[in-house]
């Protein structure tokens, strides 16, 4: 072989030998996480005073998670 390529095939055998030894060391970084988000409840607008004549009200608000609405049976209550 000449010489030229006796070089190429050395550089070309150190460099894949060092990728190999780079791709295979175990990183010991430690992931870090971001702090948990606490739950987040921002009423917008206020209840209104209700009276006996069957009033009805709007609460208006934000939250920060996903939420529904549970309701209770009759059974359930007892």
């Amino acid at each position: 072989m000449s010489r030229i390529t006796e070089n190429i095939l050395s550089i070309l055998s150190t460099f894949l030998f060092v990728c190999f030894l780079w791709s295979c060391s175990e990183d010991k970084k430690e992931e870090i996480l971001p702090p948990p988000v606490e739950p987040c409840l921002t009423v917008k607008a206020d209840l209104y005073p209700l009276n006996a004549q069957g009033d009805s009200t709007e609460l208006v608000f934000t939250t920060n998670e996903s939420w529904n609405i549970v309701t209770e049976t009759e059974e359930e209550k007892r």
